[in-house]
């Protein structure tokens, strides 16, 4: 990592031959005589071979070291061999196909004698002048494993070696090299150590040896990524590229597997959100800032990379692939570590942010509960690449004006950081370190951040204000204590299936999110089949007349085309009915949120009094009379029993079946189809924060309708009334939480073409208007959602006619006509 907050430097060389032109030119020569010395040394053999001895006669002639040596392969292991001596084994077949010259051959005696008399002359060379040189690897093949314990010079020599790997020079191909070899000079001290029948195991060695092989691979891959990143690697022949990854890949799995033997405790590290040292509290206004702003904290959510604990000899031991989400709303406060290797430990060492390999890799490909799951999240910059890595919104007073809203978003590697947290700890059971994050010092630790300045950042053109923020926030983490954890907090479980069904998996579009799918509910063509009769059947409501259907129609993408729905025995019900599809992806429904799974969701409308209005003993009664029903139940679960849990995962089946993603906008990301230049200016607008003061115009959309699903299934209050108005609190009614007052969930944007009405209440009939509510329509509130209320003030969005007509033309964009000619895929019946 670079940067002004980065912890880590790279020292160069102290020798300064290891990489050099000179060093590897010297090499070479070495290599040169030592080749012109072999055949000499054959050619004089051979002139008086009537001198030597019979059984001398008879030894094979061994081949040339280094780089004109054919690849031997190496003999197999033996039976009282160490799981890492066969690994060692698997790398020497990987070296012996490289020069692909010949068949490899058994390696003879002479071979053999003569690679272990020149070892440690060879290391010698390879460490002072290449330590990338491949004569090293022979090393590591065919000696080391056998003289490690009766060389104590040698182990002196490869320690060194390995250290100097770590730091090792800044040309990448030496560099890459330098890595590899310092590895496998680690593995092959950790091979003594773990080598069967040791007197004793000296656990503390071990962690050190494996602490430097963690790092030298952590050097290969920050190089690599470099090489990639500069289109060098590019250059590399592409042979050498495999034998590089795979060389590096191995080394990782053996890395890994050791890590996962080493005597481990769990390390749980809790974070306080603070504010002046007091707990932090959310949506509670007229906290100070150093510049004399009075505020609030609505939303605090980071991102975390990069764990490492410090030994007490120096070493840095990783976590492995380790991230963590911060969410103070959301009450993820705490991080968990769960095989930290036992010892004593100086120093907590973490990023804020990821990487830039990471930072831009697919999001999509992360499993339900991951950390960096954009569903889970919300930190992800959806349509564009990178994510967000710290995200603080909330509002703040504007003298005798309606309060202003602030939302600063820092992503990208100049706002990534490193915080190091001294800290002594004997890490010899399971631990609990808390550390406090003082949010205040995010405007005032290195900066002092003025919000009436500048109430937004969307890192990038911002004036470095990102960076600054940046800079604060990794000066806001402190230790509080440690003491032993008594609470088993693990990390946390992932619910349901990582994958989707079999029945399912070639109809989810490859760019949506991975999601939990029910493991115990796992849809079936009987239990969908089942679900369907059910969702269309009339007998679920009082007195025979509505159905699911009755409310979902599928020509409006399973919403219904009125501001509010009418009962089964005509009651007016109170709010808009949303649209059904890509159900398995949302973690709550209803507009209120209520409902935590969609088998809880499916019963109530059965008996919600403004709706269906029946009871579950009532329906199970009536469909106990029909034949049909009770065979259906019976192809779907064993036996014709019908419970209301049952019906709930029919339903359940059913509706996890109604997948959408198959717009033009989909098809274009494929390459499938083109939008117009109108839809693409459309599609700006949508994801481009709007910032009048850098002349930077947009809708800003993208905020509460990113990411795949065009909705980040959070509750806000979107501006439609102000407090004295607010006649149907939403959310709050749900969590008892003033902060939660008109705030609802966010719906998808994708089939809004077909879904009219919008809002929870359906008062704006077209999309025109949406749009025009978003661009001067905002009502102040106490609840306000920080990222509209920073519009107010601008006076708005300020779109012009033809910027509001390409938003609306982009948003027709995701109507997926497929999904209502046939929206179950399994089912394949259109529903009535």
């Amino acid at each position: 990592m670079t940067g002004p907050r980065a912890a880590v430097t790279d020292m160069t060389n102290p020798l300064g031959l290891a990489g050099s032109a000179f060093g590897s030119l010297a090499a070479r020569v070495i290599r040169d005589s030592l080749h012109s010395y072999w055949h000499g040394g054959q050619s004089a053999a051979q002139s008086s071979h009537d001198k030597t001895t019979k059984e001398q006669a008879k030894t094979p002639t061994p081949e040339p070291p280094g780089i004109f040596a054919r690849r031997s392969k190496p003999a197999p292991p033996g039976e009282n061999v160490s799981w890492l001596d066969k690994q060692i084994v698997r790398l020497a077949e990987l070296e012996a196909g490289r020069t692909k010259r010949n068949s490899p051959f058994p390696t003879s005696d002479a071979h053999r004698r003569f690679l272990n008399a020149s070892a440690s002359w060879r290391l010698r060379i390879a460490y002072e002048l290449d330590p990338g040189d491949p004569v090293l690897y022979e090393i590591l093949h065919y000696q080391l494993a056998a003289r490690l314990a009766e060389k104590p010079e040698t182990r002196q020599e490869l320690d060194a070696l390995a250290e100097r790997a770590i730091t090792h020079g800044t040309a990448p191909m030496s560099g890459l090299n330098a890595a590899l070899a310092g590895a496998g000079a680690a593995l092959n001290l950790l091979n003594d150590l773990l080598r069967p029948g040791q007197p004793k195991r000296d656990d503390d060695a071990i962690i050190r040896r494996w602490g430097q092989l963690d790092r030298c691979l952590a050097r290969y891959r920050a190089i690599r990524h470099d090489a990639v990143e500069s289109g060098w690697w590019s250059g590399i022949p592409e042979v050498r590229q495999q034998e590089l990854e795979q060389h590096a890949a191995l080394l990782g799995r053996i890395a890994e597997k050791i890590r996962l033997q080493l005597p481990a405790a769990r390390l749980t590290v809790q974070i306080q959100h603070r504010w002046h040292g007091a707990p932090l509290p959310l949506a509670k206004p007229g906290l100070l800032n150093a510049a004399g702003d009075k505020l609030s904290v609505t939303r605090l959510a980071y991102l975390l990379s990069k764990a490492m604990l410090r030994t007490e000899s120096g070493e840095w031991i990783s976590a492995g692939d380790w991230f963590a989400f911060l969410d103070v709303e959301k009450d993820r406060t705490h991080f968990t570590l769960p095989r930290v290797p036992r010892g004593r430990y100086t120093a907590l060492r973490f990023d804020l942010g990821l990487d830039e390999q990471t930072d831009k890799s697919d999001p999509a490909r992360w499993p339900a509960g991951h950390p960096l799951n954009p569903d889970l999240n919300a930190l992800h910059w959806s349509w564009k690449d990178g994510y967000v890595f710290l995200a603080i919104e909330g509002h703040y007073e504007r003298p005798g004006e309606n309060p202003g809203g602030y939302s600063y978003h820092l992503a990208g590697q100049d706002c990534a950081g490193t915080i190091e947290v001294p800290v002594e700890m004997d890490l010899n059971g399971d631990l609990r370190l808390t550390l406090a994050f003082d949010t205040e010092r995010v405007f005032a630790a290195a900066h002092t951040i003025r919000i009436p300045d500048s109430d937004s950042t969307h890192s990038h053109d911002d004036g470095g204000l990102a960076a600054r923020m940046a800079d604060n926030a990794v000066q806001a983490f402190a230790l509080l204590g440690i003491q032993p954890d008594l609470q088993n907090t693990g990390p946390a479980e992932l619910v349901g299936s990582v994958n989707a069904p079999p029945t399912l998996a070639s109809h989810v579009p490859p760019h949506f999110p991975l999601t939990a799918w029910p493991e115990d509910n796992i849809p079936t063509p009987d239990g969908v089949s089942l679900g369907r009769r059910l969702f269309e059947d009339k007998h679920l409501s009082i007195n025979n007349t509505q159905s699911c259907s009755s409310c979902h129609h599928q020509q409006a993408a399973f919403a219904e085309p009125l501001a509010t729905s009418t009962g089964a025995q005509g009651q007016t019900g109170a709010r808009n009915a949303m649209p059904l599809f890509n159900l398995a992806w949302k973690p709550s429904f209803f507009w209120d949120g209520r409902s935590p799974t969609l088998r809880d969701q499916v019963l109530r409308p059965i008996q919600d009094p403004l709706e269906m209005n029946e009871t579950l003993p009532g329906v199970i009664a009536k469909l106990r009379a029909d034949p049909g029903t009770l065979g259906d139940f019976e192809k779907a679960f064993g036996t014709r029993e019908i419970t209301p849990e049952r019906i709930a995962l029919a339903l359940e089946q059913f509706l996890l079946t109604f997948i959408s993603g198959q717009s033009r906008l989909d098809l274009a990301r494929a390459g499938k189809a083109e939008l117009t230049e109108q839809e693409q200016h459309g599609f700006r607008l949508f994801f481009t924060e709007s910032d009048p003061a850098r002349g930077i115009r947009g809708a800003d959309c993208f905020h509460c309708h990113g990411g795949a699903h065009f909705t980040n299934n959070q509750f806000h209050n979107n501006g439609l009334d102000p407090d004295d108005l607010i006649r149907d609190i939403g959310r709050e009614k749900v969590t008892g939480k003033p902060g939660d007052k008109g705030k609802f969930m966010t719906p998808s944007l994708r089939n809004a073409a077909l879904t009219a009405p919008y809002m929870h209440d359906g008062r704006f009939k077209t999309l025109e208007e949406v749009v025009d509510h978003y661009d001067r329509g905002i009502k102040s509130s106490g609840t306000l959602d920080p990222n509209l209320a920073k519009h107010l003030t601008h006076g708005g969005l300020g779109l012009t006619p033809e910027e509001k007509a390409a938003l609306v033309a982009f948003l027709k964009t995701l109507t997926d006509t497929s999904f209502t000619e046939k929206p179950s895929v399994m089912a394949g019946v259109r529903t009535q």
